[in-house]
């Protein structure tokens, strides 16, 4: 932290620009993310039909509209919506989102599973990510590289894949895994994500003018932020017993009915319903 002050002490000014302020869109925006997060939390623990589920939902749909039709007609909106005519935009938008998703969302699943469990304290249970995270830091400094080199195409879909194989290797996890085997099947997960960001914003910057990096850089980091409360929210719900029960889950996605009963086991519902 203390290098990165130094760094930005040095690093060049940028020149100051005036803009305006669209509180109108700010507001519709915020209000749009956050009813829909707190619905899909709501449904976790008092299901989908319920009515304060169902008016979240509702909220969230309506601010929306209303953002996308404040925005359309804000001659300085806060978020351009012209940018998601490009490509690259909305690729890496999405791409940040479904990210963050898996991410966070299995470092919470496995956060409760290491603890009611494994019968990890709050602090072991941290500890238990630290080679999951310390690949991510060392792929993050290899990402920028192969960025440099290859441009960012070769390492964000890379970096994708790994992320979506360690997802499914995370499936087959029992109650009987052996804890180091645990923690080598989440290395990929943090592969993944350390491979894919740093190409993944050299690519949304490198889709706009320059006079719009800052914004872009906003989207960017927005939508991963929404991914990975949406994530914790939606994993949740499933715990819960919310999305599908778990021999659903299981038989849809051909997994052996004691690996997913062994992850999302009924301790881990009674846990989650506390929170």
């Amino acid at each position: 932290g203390i290098v990165a002050l130094v760094g930005m002490l040095r690093a060049p000014r940028s020149p100051r620009g005036q803009a305006p302020m669209d509180p109108a869109g700010q507001i519709t925006a915020v209000l749009a993310l956050a009813a829909l997060v707190f619905a899909v939390i709501n449904a976790g623990s008092h299901g989908w039909a319920d009515p304060v589920t169902l008016a979240g939902f509702a909220v969230a749909v309506l601010a929306a509209a209303a953002f996308l039709a404040t925005e359309s007609r804000q001659s300085n909106p806060a978020v351009p919506l012209t940018m998601f005519r490009n490509p690259a935009v909305a690729v890496c938008t999405s791409a940040g989102l479904a990210l963050n998703l898996g991410y966070y969302g299995l470092v919470f699943v496995f956060t409760i599973f290491f603890q009611e469990h494994r019968g990890a304290s709050a602090l072991m249970a941290g500890l238990m990510f630290i080679p999951m995270t310390a690949f991510t830091t060392l792929v993050n400094l290899l990402a920028g590289r192969l960025t440099n080199r290859h441009g960012p195409r070769f390492p964000l879909i890379t970096g994708q894949v790994i992320q979506t194989l360690g997802i499914l290797g995370l499936l087959l996890v029992t109650e009987d895994t052996p804890t180091p085997l645990l923690l080598v099947l989440l290395v990929p997960l943090g592969i993944g994500g350390g491979l894919a960001v740093p190409p993944l914003t050299t690519a949304m910057l490198e889709s706009v003018p320059h006079e719009r990096a800052g914004l872009a850089s906003g989207v960017l980091s927005a939508a991963r932020q929404f991914g990975g409360a949406i994530g914790v929210a939606l994993l949740g719900a499933l715990i819960a017993g919310q999305l599908w029960t778990i021999d659903q889950a299981s038989e849809y996605l051909g997994i052996q009915k004691g690996s997913a009963r062994g992850l999302l086991s009924r301790r881990s519902v009674q846990r989650v319903d506390s929170i």
